[in-house]
């Protein structure tokens, strides 16, 4: 993503060289492990060396044994965690990880739901590790500003999607709870962040003045122009449109998926849905918010509250504790070789 890759760049004391990879698992990657062997080689050493989901992941832990740094690995969704995935697919997937976990001195779960399953899943790190996601406050921005930009009427109660638009998260689940809890609440309308490869999926749910499509964009600063939050992932680690939501003081509604635990409480500030509900019942949850003003505000007022306990520094604190555990566990090892 450009914007992240631009807000790396402006960050003082980083160094960003970019790595070529695939996103599909195939040859290539074996040629994006000897580039990222001779980057490291000629550009460390390193005490620590992080990979961020499976295959950034997997390339850190294949590395030469010869290269010092202690190998950390944040999964961010493990794919084994996707409830439909297929048998053969979770067969090579699970194996591979167990085989990279030997060689793993942390796992980073971002939610206790992650932590679980990878434990579940006979994943033997040095150390399986939870450290929650955290974010910045969600700065507060003029709501009659953002609909006026998003065609939106100024009475209009308004539910929130962010994210892919892919088979994990769901969208057109989302489009039709909408579309169908507009005919009890007229004035309920849908605003979807993002894109991908389920557009034309969403876009053949067919109600045009119930659903807008503003295609990709930083969410946050968006978020004050919504009413409510609906997660309709199928599987999740910790994702940032939940923290970033209790941060703009959102009630949410999402599937029971990884970090709906630590952010969602139920009669609190929202409430968890099946992760296999139907459209309908999400419509029913929509219905149940739209026509209850009070219960909106409170919940909103709720996620404010529940926001305090996953900022950024928090993240930052417990990354950095796992990074000196690993170093400390290298040093000792390395001590007693000698």
């Amino acid at each position: 993503e450009t914007s992240f890759a631009s807000a790396l760049a402006a960050l003082l004391g980083e160094r960003a060289i970019k790595l070529d990879m695939k996103r599909a698992v195939g040859p290539s990657d074996w040629s994006s492990l000897r580039v990222l062997t001779k980057l490291v080689r000629e550009t460390g050493p390193y005490d620590i060396l992080h990979g961020h989901s499976s295959k950034a992941g997997a390339l850190v832990r294949l590395l030469p044994r010869s290269l010092p740094g202690a190998r950390i690995y944040t999964p961010h969704a493990l794919r084994t965690m996707d409830p439909e995935i297929s048998w053969p697919a979770a067969l090579i997937y699970g194996s591979a990880e167990r085989l990279l976990a030997r060689r793993t001195d942390a796992l980073i779960a971002v939610s206790a739901q992650e932590a679980r399953h990878a434990a579940k899943s006979g994943l033997r790190p040095r150390r399986l590790e939870t450290v929650v996601n955290g974010v910045d406050p969600v700065v507060a921005a003029e709501r009659m500003r953002l609909h006026k930009a998003w065609n939106v009427a100024p009475d209009a109660v308004v539910a929130g999607f962010v994210g892919r638009f892919s088979p994990q998260k769901d969208p057109v689940r989302f489009a039709e709870a909408v579309s169908l809890a507009r005919r009890r609440v007229p004035r309920l309308v849908g605003v979807m962040m993002g894109d991908g490869e389920l557009r034309e999926a969403v876009e053949a749910v067919g109600d045009r003045g119930g659903l807008r499509l503003i295609g990709w964009t930083d969410a946050r600063p968006a978020l004050p122009g919504l009413d409510l939050l609906v997660m309709t992932s199928r599987y999740e680690a910790m994702p940032y449109t939940l923290l970033e939501a209790l941060a703009a003081g959102l009630p949410i509604r999402a599937t029971e998926v990884g970090g709906v635990e630590e952010t969602v409480c139920d009669g609190e500030n929202g409430r968890q849905l099946l992760e296999s509900a139907r459209s309908a019942e999400i419509a029913e949850a929509l219905v149940e918010l739209a026509s209850d003003p009070a219960l909106l505000a409170r919940w909103g007022k709720a996620s404010r509250a529940r926001a305090r306990h996953y900022t950024l520094a928090q993240m930052v604190i417990g990354t950095e504790a796992v990074y000196l555990r690993a170093i400390e566990r290298r040093n000792d090892e390395s001590g007693q070789e000698k």
